[in-house]
């Protein structure tokens, strides 16, 4: 059921279906992960590695190749949130998001969270994808 609620809400955040996730070389592509942090830490705690996270990945736009926009949103979640926070980054090509994986800046960045993450999903679309 948690797979479905996900997919519906990457269906609504990124206006597209299955059919249309065709991915064309050279087009930007956008790269959205669902983050769900350990139960064991206090919400004081989460805050707190959040905003530290948030500042990595502020720098993160401004030092990796082929970096579109990064957006993190972590702020004012509702409670029927079943995650703590997401990422929502373009890259100019699926090439350049490749090349992000191994990118120490971003290996940094997440060794901030990793000790402390207990989900997370990823979704990886071409970032004009529409509905028909």
């Amino acid at each position: 059921m948690r797979k479905y609620i996900f997919l519906l809400l990457i269906v609504l955040l990124c206006g597209c279906t299955k059919s249309d996730l065709k991915h064309e070389s050279g087009q930007q592509v956008r790269h959205v992960i669902l983050w769900t942090l350990s139960d064991e830490l206090t919400n004081q705690q989460k805050a707190d590695i959040l905003d530290e996270l948030a500042v990595a990945v502020a720098n993160l736009e401004s030092t990796v190749p082929g970096a579109v926009r990064f957006d993190m949103l972590y702020l004012d979640k509702l409670p029927s949130s079943n995650c703590d926070f997401m990422f929502d980054f373009v890259f100019e090509n699926a090439e350049a998001l490749d090349a992000f994986s191994s990118n120490p800046d971003h290996l940094a960045a997440a060794g901030i969270i990793k000790p402390y993450v207990t989900g997370r999903t990823c979704l990886d679309i071409p970032a004009g994808a529409t509905t028909k």
